[in-house]
């Protein structure tokens, strides 16, 4: 008998199916039919020429296995069940040329909630006796990895990051963005080092939803089945010191300099964002890549409606095809109420 590997899971669309792979963060569309067969053992002899030459590539993909049927009690599944050990998984702290928060304070917050995860977002401004500072704070804090997105300067100083990240291996990614397209970084050298073409000027580029940041990983694909997946147990600061569920999000629920984080994640309202599921959502429920898409509450096509789908999501999945999101007629009063006019 033919059946799916254990660690591959599907999910069922309007108009097809997609199987994410986890053993090799990879994911792979199927009809409809095929996507039963798997599931429900279906007869074989039904299945279209189509469906019967993708079940043979999924074979050699070692995505679909042959067994005995006496073997199938031996298979075990993976359960769908989700937790992590923090009350707090993952921060952002945006960061421009007016902020005047204490980052010091606030590393030490994160310490207190226990936060594993730091993202650092830099828009005009390349601070690193910042950096270094918050380097020697983090030494001796519960986090585990930081992400920070820098602004491309000319002479970008490469050998910063690296005695940076020599000094603290906690540095795990450096994004440069803004970057000329006439640049060409060379791919043997810094390979912590990321670079984006995208002029990143403030939060407002936040929020997009394309394949290419499409996760087929067990820790997104079990996360999506109970929480949201860009705001579960997180939070932010913007760039004023608002502390948020996303900077990119308008509702605050305190300022740094007179809230602590720990106050705001006690708060229903903070955390009721949090559970928002893709199964919740009326166009993202018929979605097949809706368990290994990353969603976004803070751009809405309907600002009124918090169950709305994403405005900077372009699939239809009654076509399958993908558009310009931004060139959407029926997305334009959605584009003006959150004034994004500047970066589209």
């Amino acid at each position: 008998m033919k059946i799916l590997a254990t660690n591959c899971k599907i999910t069922k669309g309007l108009q097809r199916a997609c199987i994410s792979d986890f053993q090799h963060q990879e994911f792979w569309f199927i009809p409809l039919e095929l996507a039963a067969f798997l599931e429900y053992k279906k007869d074989y002899s039904e299945l279209s020429k189509l469906s019967v030459d993708l079940l043979q590539k999924l074979e050699l993909l070692d995505v679909v296995l042959e067994i005995d049927s006496s073997d199938k009690n031996f298979m075990i599944e993976i359960p769908l069940d989700f937790d992590v050990p923090y009350h707090i998984s993952n921060a952002i702290l945006d960061y421009n040329e007016t902020s005047t928060y204490n980052f010091k304070n606030i590393l030490h917050q994160l310490k207190e909630i226990n936060c594993p995860h730091l993202e650092i977002r830099f828009y005009d401004v390349l601070d690193f006796l910042l950096l270094y500072s918050i380097s020697e704070v983090s030494k001796n804090s519960t986090i585990e990895s930081i992400d920070v997105y820098l602004p491309y300067e000319t002479h970008f100083p490469y050998k910063k990051l690296e005695m940076l990240r020599a000094n603290n291996l906690r540095f795990r990614w450096f994004f440069i963005h803004s970057v000329p397209l006439e640049f060409t970084p060379k791919k043997e050298e810094h390979q912590f080092v990321k670079h984006t073409n995208q002029v990143i000027t403030d939060q407002g580029h936040c929020g997009a939803v394309h394949y290419f940041y499409f996760e087929p990983h067990i820790s997104v694909f079990t996360e999506s089945q109970h929480h949201n997946t860009c705001l579960n147990r997180k939070i932010s600061i913007d760039t004023d010191g608002n502390i948020k569920n996303c900077p990119s999000m308008q509702q605050s629920f305190g300022h740094i300099s007179n809230t602590t984080l720990e106050e705001v994640i006690k708060n229903p309202a903070f955390t009721k964002m949090w559970d928002i599921k893709k199964d919740d959502i009326d166009k993202c429920k018929t979605c097949e890549f809706r368990h290994i898409c990353t969603d976004c509450r803070a751009y809405l096509e309907n600002p009124d409606d918090l169950y709305a789908a994403p405005l900077k999501c372009g699939y239809n999945p009654e076509t399958c095809e993908w558009e310009e999101w931004s060139t959407n007629p029926l997305k334009e009063k959605a584009i003006e109420y959150y004034q994004l006019q500047s970066i589209l």
